[in-house]
């Protein structure tokens, strides 16, 4: 009986289908695929769970709905972006299941879970990397500051910090900008160490809130006074593919000699080399840093101390690329996101 009904369905739609080809010239495969889905759900309702069916149909409805924005977003990338995607379905699909699961002596380093945490790190930077591509300049400053941050606070750093130097007006506004992106680094830690130590969550927690919330307040005043002009500053942010090879081969190797630096030092020196550590590595990568010592249970405070080098390093960044005054301003930002880490260790410590 089913066939019966889809045949007569299709016989219908076909028609009036050609119909619309030939007056409209619609060739779309759309509205045939949505069709054919349509009579499948009909019948699944009728001869299985309805609750499913109706769930199912309204969630293509909402896919049609959204269509032109979907096509939109998908015209705004490009093949390198689509690449990148099929890249990351083999690193997943085909080349993590053949690493072996074991650490591998006298390195102690588990390839399974070295590229497994490679391929975090990337597909969250990927995440703020196409929303830099599919949100371009229409949402502005504060949004670009905020994607640009998910994929790379210290590449935002380095944009935002030349593009003050090129747009002399709008050195706090574009300094704010920076210092938001920092935020987001700030974010970025708490959920990578929820994700591998939530017990250590409860520590760090509060030292990274006050952080974020001190460096958000400095970042809310630059932006504040030069609000109306922040869609003006948008300007396309020019990031690399977090899925090119060479970056996820780049910081596979960074995680690994970090983890293996790691073992070594607080063997030898115990936790005193631990914190050596983090100063170093942090000046270049805070996410390394946080992988090692959240899996491996190592102090809270070498997170920290990774933190505020990192943050310190983006205002010599902004020397560098953006002269004394976004130097200037984004060490207002440093210090007060330090300080709030600071006071959030003085918390933890006294209650």
């Amino acid at each position: 009986m089913p066939a019966v009904g889809f045949a007569a369905f299709a016989g219908a739609f076909i028609v009036f289908r050609l119909r619309g080809v030939r007056q409209a010239e619609l060739y779309g495969m759309t509205t045939v695929v949505a069709a054919m889905l349509d009579f499948a759900l009909g019948a699944y309702a009728l001869v299985g769970n309805q609750a499913a069916a109706a769930a199912a149909a309204v969630a293509t409805t909402g896919l049609l709905a959204v269509k032109g924005v979907l096509h939109e977003w998908v015209q705004k990338l490009s093949w390198r972006e689509l690449r990148a995607s099929l890249i990351l379905l083999a690193m997943v699909f085909i080349l993590l299941p053949i690493l072996p699961d074991r650490e591998i002596e006298p390195l102690g380093v588990n390839p399974y879970d070295l590229w497994l945490l490679t391929i975090l790190i990337a597909a969250v930077s990927f995440v703020g990397y196409v929303a830099i591509k599919v949100m371009g300049e229409r949402y502005g400053l504060l949004l670009a500051a905020v994607a640009g941050g998910l994929a790379s606070s210290t590449a935002a750093t380095l944009h935002f910090a030349r593009l003050a130097k090129t747009v002399a007006n709008r050195k706090r506004s574009l300094s704010g900008a920076a210092l938001l992106a920092n935020l987001v680094m700030y974010g970025r830690v708490a959920v990578l160490v929820g994700l591998f130590s939530p017990a250590m969550l409860v520590e760090i927690g509060p030292p990274l809130a006050l952080g974020a919330l001190a460096t958000g307040a400095v970042a809310a005043v630059l932006l504040q006074r030069d609000f109306q002009a922040m869609d003006r500053d948008a300007q396309e942010m020019v990031l690399k593919n977090p899925f090119e090879f060479g970056m996820v081969l780049r910081f596979g190797v960074l995680l690994a000699v970090v983890f293996i630096l790691a073992a070594w030092l607080k063997r030898e020196f115990g936790q005193t080399g631990i914190y050596v550590l983090s100063a170093i590595s942090g000046i270049l990568d805070v996410d390394a840093i946080t992988l090692t010592l959240a899996r491996s249970g190592g102090p809270m405070l070498g997170i920290l101390i990774a933190v505020a080098m990192n943050t310190l390093a983006k205002a010599g960044i902004g020397m560098v690329a953006g002269g004394r005054t976004v130097a200037a301003l984004l060490s207002v930002g440093a210090a007060a996101g330090i300080a709030g880490i600071a006071a959030g260790l003085w918390l933890v410590e006294t209650l």
